[in-house]
């Protein structure tokens, strides 16, 4: 799979584009806005066939993981117990990623960068 600029699926691609990848390119505001991109840590079941499955996911997690790079200070989290419902699952990893995305707001806006 090629790299390009920020990019990410709806899920409406999702499937067809394991092998290649038609994605969107962000305004630039999402260059200065603060992000935080949390993969579930059990496989989403995509796919009835376990190849397939474990493809399908690796290359969605790819494109997290790629999303938050493309963000400076972007962080990629990994929720560990959960599966597509991570707000269910593990709603401390959400509510911690909230706090740090608006603690980081509070910095810029106060001329502190932060950690």
């Amino acid at each position: 799979m090629q790299r390009s600029s920020f990019r990410y699926h709806t899920c409406k691609g999702f499937f067809a584009s394991c092998g290649e990848t038609t994605l969107h390119t962000p305004t630039s505001s999402c260059t200065t806005t603060p992000l935080v991109v949390i993969s579930s840590g059990r496989n989403m079941s995509f796919m009835a066939d376990p190849a397939e499955d474990a493809h399908a996911n690796g290359v969605y997690r790819t494109l997290q993981r790629e999303m938050a790079a493309e963000s400076p200070g972007g962080r990629y989290l990994v929720a560990d117990n959960s599966g597509h419902n991570i707000q269910i699952d593990q709603p401390d990893v959400v509510i911690d990623s909230i706090r740090s995305v608006v603690q980081d707001i509070r910095d810029h806006q106060s001329g502190n960068p932060g950690p």
